[in-house]
């Protein structure tokens, strides 16, 4: 009765060995799941920025495409060729109205075409960088040109305040025929 009582030595737990892999495998899956996190984040910083662009882009050339579409004598500065970072042009309430590429902005104001561009003018937000403003002027020229006017507008829009990798750039091209009929 004695021999069945006799305690069995069972080797039980984990190796040295074991602990080892199995703390390698928690790393490796760890490392995998902080990788996906940090990827999903930098897309949708990515994302927010895109939609902060298509968002402005959209009000800004809306703006200028209202304004231009009721508008009449579009020209560019004294020699300025076709394709000119700035337009002139008299809106419909007879004030002469300038668009123009200020650095990294928009910018919109009324006075003479070659006047110096007064502070506080753009209307692009402070999260979207204008790369580059070009506009395109067709059939405003002296009779007898019979065509409508037509302005096409370029411009490159990247976001701002974000590292380079996660900047969203997108290009726009514009075209805008005014109302008023040449004459």
């Amino acid at each position: 009765m004695i021999d069945n009582l006799k305690f069995k030595n069972k080797e039980s737990g984990f190796s040295l060995m074991e602990m080892i892999v199995a703390i390698g495998v928690f790393l490796i899956i760890f490392s995998i799941i902080i990788g996906i996190f940090i990827s999903a984040s930098r897309v949708q910083r990515k994302t927010l920025g895109l939609i902060s662009i298509i968002n402005d882009s959209r009000f800004v050339f809306e703006r200028m495409g209202k304004e231009m579409r009721t508008g009449k004598t579009f020209q560019f500065p004294t020699g300025a060729l076709n394709g000119s970072n700035k337009i002139c042009f008299t809106n419909d309430k007879g004030i002469q109205v300038v668009y123009q590429l200020n650095a990294t902005s928009i910018a919109r104001y009324e006075g003479v075409c070659d006047s110096v561009l007064p502070a506080n003018s753009k209307i692009t937000s402070q999260n979207v960088e204008i790369t580059y403003l070009k506009f395109y002027l067709s059939g405003e020229t002296a009779p007898p040109d019979t065509n409508q006017p037509r302005i096409t507008i370029t411009a490159g829009l990247k976001s701002s305040g974000i590292p380079a990798t996660e900047s969203s750039t997108i290009n726009i091209e514009k075209t805008i025929s005014p109302i008023p009929l040449n004459a």
